[in-house]
């Protein structure tokens, strides 16, 4: 079976799968997406969320658990909220998730409700981060650097505002 532009779901009875056409939806709503240049690479699920990372289109959807509701945020570009060839993303327990903003070489946090917040300062360069991963326990990400060459483990420190 082939599938274009699609996300495989298991419905509500967890009996059977859907294909759920969220890029086709979506490209409906802004008409400068265009499907077929969508690329879903990455995958993250918190909090009942299916977070789905679009390479080609420069975006994230975001879909609830049985798959009836969608939304999209991001676009090509290099301001706060914009992306070149995201690859990843991890959410926290307040919804704020951290994006892998590859081609742009930083991490972008985005709030629950889509809005830009601000870039993580880290303390190595990124070079072309490519993957994520969020060890809460530990409370540090961990991420793969393309032309790096690297995995470079970060600690997650809180920064008092009076001082940034």
């Amino acid at each position: 079976m082939l599938f274009q532009s699609g996300l495989l779901v298991s419905t509500s009875d967890q009996r059977s799968l859907e294909l759920l056409d969220m890029i086709g939806q979506a490209a409906i709503e802004p008409q400068s997406l265009q499907a077929d240049m969508s690329a879903c690479r990455f995958l993250s699920y918190h909090n009942q969320m299916l977070y789905v990372v679009d390479m080609g289109l420069d975006c994230v959807f975001v879909l609830n658990k049985d798959g009836t509701e969608s939304e999209m945020f991001g676009s090509r570009g290099n301001r706060g909220g914009e992306f070149r060839d995201p690859a990843g993303l991890v959410v926290d327990d307040m919804g704020t998730m951290m994006v892998v903003d590859s081609r742009n070489h930083r991490l972008q946090l985005i709030d629950r409700d889509h809005n830009f917040v601000g870039l993580v300062k880290v303390d190595i360069p990124l070079a072309r981060p490519s993957g994520i991963f969020l060890d809460r326990f530990n409370k540090e990400i961990v991420v793969s650097n393309y032309l790096g060459k690297s995995v470079t483990r970060y600690r997650m420190v809180m920064v008092d505002n009076k001082n940034i």
